[in-house]
């Protein structure tokens, strides 16, 4: 999987050009994506990465209004690999763009103490990084362990180790951590070994999380429908399903209807997306079916909801056959011991 998703950025990397053809619109995304970064000040023990790494995880979800709103329009008319490739560029503009000018907005004061360290510190940790990560066709050759190895080695020298630790005098431990994340920060920026390594990183986590959010999204879009519909955010379920007031009726009887699970089956064609949702409880060790939805969806990298059909048990035409393959599949019964088994219980140690 991870070499099919670096195939990816490979392609794109080919292509620098091909991006600036496609992020044209997109330019207004970067203060969300800004926003999102700050929204939470760094925690102890998280590194600045991880909390970018969060922040690509948030953006880059099916679930976040932008991608509705920006991704199906930039993929349009595109293939399913061009497509992944536009998602993918998108992550790299964003990622370079907040590397080169504000992920170091909060760092201004920690970078102030550490002036006279950062220069030699730069020296000696990049042209270790540079040794050690090589890159083949844009991709990195090297590790996580590698950069980790590099940092290690420039701590453990005892004069750089006090050097940091006067340069901290009077901060507490939150504010070290975050000086120190400051000054990782810092040397990411300026060493292109480093910023590389860390960009093709996060492009290629960005797009692994939007693809695997897309699949949570279609088990998810009918009760998600129902939730955003039921807490009048009529704003945002105008994002995944444009005209639902022509099928408020349908809402309305899965609002109304009583079940404990549900069971799905889906059909993919080019263009459409049938996602039948089968509502159903646990009766006397039956599965006791409610209801179903039918819901129709653009096949879209953000699949657009466009029908919503609730068939109520009554109308259901296989509902025996149904319930009992739900039985069979999702009611974990143990099954009887073979006749003239002794059942005998486990020997305790």
């Amino acid at each position: 999987m991870r070499q099919f998703f670096s195939i990816l950025i490979f392609l794109f990397f080919l292509s620098a050009s091909y991006s600036q053809t496609i992020l044209p619109g997109f330019t207004d995304a970067k203060e969300e994506f800004r926003r999102l970064y700050y929204t939470e000040p760094l925690k102890m023990n998280e590194t600045w990465s991880e909390h970018l790494r969060m922040t690509n995880e948030i953006f880059f979800s099916v679930y976040n209004g932008y991608a509705a709103k920006y991704f199906n329009d930039a993929v349009k008319g595109k293939s399913e690999n061009d497509a992944k490739v536009v998602i993918t560029s998108i992550a790299d503009y964003l990622n370079s763009w907040f590397l080169e000018t504000h992920a170091l907005d909060s760092s201004k004061e920690y970078l102030e103490s550490l002036k006279d360290l950062l220069p030699p510190m730069l020296d000696a940790i990049c042209g270790c990084v540079t040794n050690k990560i090589k890159f083949k066709d844009s991709l990195p050759v090297g590790t996580e362990l590698d950069l980790g190895n590099c940092l290690d080695a420039y701590y453990s020298d005892t004069r750089s180790a006090l050097r940091i630790r006067l340069a901290f005098t009077g901060y507490n431990n939150v504010k070290i951590w975050r000086g120190t994340q400051a000054m990782a920060l810092y040397l990411t920026s300026q060493c292109p070994a480093m910023y590389k390594f860390r960009k093709n990183t996060l492009n290629l986590d960005a797009i692994e999380h939007y693809l695997s959010s897309r699949g949570n999204y279609l088990e998810d879009i009918p009760n998600l429908i129902t939730k955003l519909y039921n807490g009048n955010k009529t704003d945002s379920l105008k994002i995944i399903f444009p005209n639902y007031k022509q099928y408020e009726s349908q809402i309305n009887l899965l609002k109304q209807s009583h079940f404990d699970e549900w069971d799905q089956n889906t059909e993919v064609t080019a263009d459409s997306i049938i996602l039948t949702t089968t509502y159903w409880s646990a009766k006397n060790n039956k599965a006791h079916v409610d209801g179903q939805v039918i819901l129709c969806m653009s096949n879209d990298l953000v699949p657009i909801a466009e029908r919503f059909i609730f068939i109520s048990r009554e109308k259901i035409k296989n509902l025996a056959e149904l319930g009992k393959n739900i039985y069979k599949r999702d009611m974990i019964l143990p099954p009887p011991p073979p006749k003239g088994t002794d059942i005998v219980a486990p020997i305790k140690n």
